[in-house]
């Protein structure tokens, strides 16, 4: 998943919006036989917190530095978790 927005003002908030993204998401993942959802948070502007995802079934898979998380919600638990890259200094 690249990207949930559903809207700055607090009239948007706690109506499920994002719980309804996430699940149609899923959804669509699941036609296409797709192994699971994926998604990066972290803390900060302009970027979803882990709490959503957390609620709908995500679990942490990885981290990486200064403060990324990997999410992840499986429909096949034999499938492999998804991982940062890891680079070589």
């Amino acid at each position: 998943m690249h990207c949930i927005f559903v809207g700055f003002k607090n009239e948007f908030k706690g109506q499920g919006y994002a719980t309804q993204l996430l699940q149609n998401c899923s959804e669509e993942a699941r036609r296409e036989q797709m192994g699971g959802v994926a998604v990066v948070t972290r803390k900060g502007s302009f970027i979803v917190q882990r709490e959503i995802f957390i609620k709908n079934g995500f679990v942490a898979v990885d981290k990486a530095e200064p403060d990324f998380e990997l999410l992840a919600i499986k429909f096949d638990q034999a499938v492999t978790n998804p991982s940062f890259r890891q680079f070589s200094a």
